[in-house]
Order: structure tokens, then sequence, then C-alpha cells
């Protein structure tokens, strides 16, 4: 009789640790299943994010051309030739992500072939400007073809986002019942084991004080992980959507204001010369709003990006670098100092954006040195091998060292110099992300250097 009540007892037991395991390998499954609809999400985030760069660096060739027709004035071809410099860029990643859409490939190949004319048309307008002067410009741009072009891409861009909606509401339903389905099943089985355990245990008395103990070690040990899961959904969700916002929402505005600006400046040619230039002011402050929503932008995709690591030859990175900041000033004399194949394994697009925001910062702030020197190398330190770059430029007060890795934290005013306040928060993440950490040596008036590890 005991012996067969404690088979039963076995029996119970053996069926409830099985449930258990189910539960398990089901919540394993699920979490796979849940994470691969995330990524299906996310990637369509992703694409809505190059649909509106793209969309964005249309906006900038084509107003930057214009301010430039009706102003006259070099800074605003800066957004023209952002605009040309980046668009490929962009509508090639837009094309990587959708690879999978035909339909989307196709909208993506008439953007080309209209990127294309707008670049063409603008150039032309420019060189009319630039020869014959803002009446001839003026007309040119009054032909409406400019506007019959930006209508095409306004028309594909939003049928792009049309289907990208419904691309990311179905998957977004799949994910809700999915997830609706597993928090009915889950918890219900769940629930069944633990009463056939809990019936087990009861009949143990030698054993049951023990078993509780560690039944509710789990418990709370399942609700950490489920508390942590749930921190780290609404920290995506969060992140998502200001990643949305900043694209959409905060860029709506900004391309008004231009737009407006423009159009005004355009249709009223007869305007006071400070009127013109507070016009003028507005949609330059405008662009550069643009510019800190792209560097925020930058600096959140940071955290989702997955790093390659691949052989990387900084030394190629900081000469082809310091090659294309000596041609955009090539009136300056600076003597470069640069170590020969020093290789790391890294992430080489990720490695030369913070080289560029490193080495863009000597060279603008040795600008006034009267013989200006940049040097990049590595040394030993601490029994590590340390990278540098190096500047004899205007410096800083160490005081202030803890600002500097700060997002929007300039230590100069910039009337003086020019940039966003974020390309050295960007230089850490990205030195971070490669496990290395980054720290600066600086005196007023004798320079600065740039410590990093990776």
């Amino acid at each position: 009789m005991i012996a067969r009540r404690f088979n039963k007892i076995n029996i119970i037991f053996i069926l409830g640790l099985t449930l258990m395991l189910l539960i398990g390998a089901l919540s394993f499954v699920s979490n796979i299943k849940l994470n691969n609809y995330n990524k299906m999400v996310n990637h369509t985030d992703d694409v809505f994010v190059s649909i509106y760069t793209a969309f964005s660096d249309f906006l900038d060739i084509e107003t930057g051309m214009r301010g430039y027709v009706i102003v006259g004035q070099s800074t605003f071809l800066e957004p023209f030739d952002n605009g040309v410099g980046h668009i490929e860029i962009a509508l090639n990643d837009l094309e990587t992500l959708t690879s999978d859409n035909p339909v989307q490939q196709m909208r993506i190949g008439q953007l080309k072939i209209l990127k294309d004319q707008l670049i063409e048309r603008g150039r032309e307008q420019i060189r009319l400007r630039q020869e014959k002067g803002l009446i001839t410009a003026s007309n040119k741009v009054s032909d409406g073809l400019g506007k019959k072009v930006m209508d095409q891409v306004r028309e594909i861009i939003g049928t792009m986002e049309r289907e990208e909606d419904g691309i990311r509401a179905k998957r977004a339903n799949s994910v809700h019942t999915y997830f609706k389905f597993m928090t009915l099943v889950i918890p219900t089985s769940t629930a069944l084991a633990l009463i056939l355990i809990l019936f087990a245990l009861i009949t143990l008395n030698r054993h049951i004080a023990k078993i509780k103990e560690g039944e509710n070690i789990v418990k709370r040990l399942n609700a950490t992980l489920i508390q942590k899961i749930n921190e780290l959904e609404n920290s995506n969700r969060e992140l998502e959507t200001f990643s949305y916002s900043v694209s959409h929402d905060l860029r709506a505005p900004l391309r008004t204001m231009v737009g407006f600006s423009s159009i005004i400046l355009e249709d009223h040619k007869d305007l006071p010369e400070d009127i013109k230039e507070n016009l003028g002011r507005i949609v330059g402050a405008s662009q550069k709003m643009g510019q800190l929503i792209d560097g925020l932008l930058d600096l959140s995709r940071l955290s989702r990006k997955e790093l390659l690591s691949e052989n990387v030859n900084l030394s190629n990175l900081v000469d082809s670098i310091l090659k294309d900041l000596r041609n955009s000033d090539p009136k300056r004399h600076v003597n470069f100092e640069i170590a020969k194949d020093v290789v790391v394994r890294g992430d080489s697009r990720l490695l030369q954006s913070a080289l560029y925001n490193l080495l863009n910062n000597a060279w603008k702030f040795t600008r006034n040195s009267k013989e200006a020197r940049i040097g990049f190398g590595f040394k030993q330190i601490d029994n590590q091998k340390t990278y540098y770059v190096e500047d004899n430029g205007v410096g800083f007060d160490m005081a202030y060292s803890n600002k500097l890795f700060g997002i929007f934290q300039r230590l100069h005013s910039p009337n003086e110099y020019e940039g966003t306040g974020i390309g050295l928060a960007t230089v850490q993440r990205i030195i971070q992300k490669h496990g290395g950490k980054i720290w600066v040596e600086s005196q007023v008036n004798k320079g600065t250097v740039f410590h990093f590890t990776i």
C-alpha cells in the first residue's frame, strides 16, 4: 500500500516536472519566436528611417539649390552638397533593407532616376546663378520642373510609407496575437504543473520545507527575469518611439520652416535686405537643427547596430580622412604624422566614424595655429596597446573634461568653432561598443590628445 502510494506520488511528481520542462521549452521557443517577430518589426522601422533619410536628402538638394539661387550665398550649397553626398548611400541602404520586396525595389529604382534628374537640374541652376545671375537662374527655377520631380518623389515616398505601414501593422498584429496566446497557455500550464508538484510535495513530509524553499527561489528568479524582460522591452519600445518621433515628427516642422522661408524669399524678391537676412537665418537654423537630429539618430542607432569583427587598418582610415579634410580647405598648411600599418579587429564603418569625429575636431581646433600639427599612432600604457589622436590646437581646461563626452556639451562657443556637440558622445559609444575606453589630456593653447583602447 505504501509502495503503491509512493509510486503514485513519484508518477505525479514526474508528471509535474515533465510539464515544467515542457513549459520551459515552450517559453524558450516562444522567446525565440517573439524575438524574430520583434526583429521583423524593427526591420520595418529601419526601412521607415531610411525612407525618411532619403526624402530628407531629396529636400536638402532642392531647398539648398533654391536657397543658393535666391540668396547667392555659398552656405546654401552645404545642404545641396550634403544631400548629393548622402542620397546615394541612403537609397542603397533602403535597397538593401527592402531586398525581399520587389515592388519596393522598383520604386527605389524610380527614386534613383528622379535623384539623377534633380541633381543634374540643381547643378545646372547653380551654374546659371554663378554665371548669369539671379534673374536667369530664378526664371529657370520657376519653370516648374523641379516641383514636378519633387511631386513624383513625394508620391513614391508616400506609397512606400503606406506599404511599410501595412507590413508593420501585420507584423505587429502577429506579435500581439502570439503573445496573447502564450500569456494564456504558459500561466495555465504553469499552474497545472505547480498543482501536481505541490500535491506530490505535500505527501513528502520530510522534504516539504526544502522543496517549498526551492520553489520560492525559482518563483522569485522567474519574477525578476520577467521584470528584466519587461524593462528591456519597454526600453526598446521607448527607443523605437524616440527614433520614429525624431525622424518624422521633428523633421516635418523643420521642412515646413525651410520650405515656407524659401517660398517667401522666392515670391517676394523686393523684400528689404534685413528681412531676407532674417529668413536666411531661419533656413540656416532649421538646417542646423536637422544636423542635430541626424546626430541623435546616429547615436541612437549605435545601441542596436550589430558589431562586425574584421581586420581594420586604422592608418589607412586616418590617411583617407585627413586627405578629405585637406581637400575641403586646400589653403591650410597642416603637418600630418601618421603611424603606418596600425591594424585592429573591429567594425570598419564604426571605427571610421569615430576617427572622423576625432580628426575633424583636431582639424577644427588647429585652425588658428601657426604651425598646425595632427598626429595618429599608438603606444603602450599600463601594458596595454593604446591608440591616440593628438593636435597642437587651442586645447581646453581639464577641469571641464567631465563634460566632454556628454551630448550637446561644448567647451567652446559655436560662434568660434562650429559643431553639434554630439560627435564625441558618438565616439565614446563606438569605443565602448568595441570593449574599449577613451580619455583625454589637454592644455589650453598647447593642444589635446585623445587616448583610446579597442
